[in-house]
């Protein structure tokens, strides 16, 4: 069973107002699609990290600004705004749990309209999966927006 560290926010019955990801590239290639999340409720920043069995919950103090790279440096932590990307900015989150899954755990974010955001946590790496309806496949980020759905 995952652990659940830090104070998770109630997000059930709340607005998302923002939905980013803090994503990790080292030498080009992206090796951690989601290696922070940053969620905004109540005007209230919180991250979620997701690391080899444990699911960490924290405040974020104020607006997430993007970390700098060092010129020349491998390493790159870009900020995707994952709420209007998978339009769920604005949406009401119904619901929120954690999974335990092969290799890892997976943090569902449920909202009303239907669609699901997943972070899919395995060995050292978080992936993003996407729902529009619980009746639809899972869309890996990657590929929304493309055409290229997989699930």
């Amino acid at each position: 069973m995952s652990l659940v560290d830090g104070s998770p926010p109630d997000l059930r019955g709340q607005v998302c107002e923002e939905l980013l990801c803090q994503q990790y590239w080292y030498d080009g290639e992206l090796a951690d699609e989601a290696d922070v999340v940053l969620l905004q409720v109540r005007g209230g920043w919180f991250q979620l990290c997701l690391d080899g069995g444990a699911v960490h919950w924290g405040s974020q103090p104020g607006e997430p600004v993007p970390r700098k790279s060092d010129t020349g440096t491998l390493f790159a932590y870009p900020l995707v705004d994952l709420g209007s990307r998978l339009g769920v900015r604005g949406h009401v989150i119904s619901d929120w749990r954690v999974e335990d899954t092969e290799g890892g755990e997976t943090v569902f974010l449920e909202f009303e309209c239907g669609s699901t955001v997943q972070f899919v946590n395995q060995g050292d790496s978080t992936r993003v999966a996407f729902t529009r309806d619980p009746k639809a496949h899972v869309e890996w980020l990657a590929n929304v927006g493309t055409g290229q759905g997989t699930g």
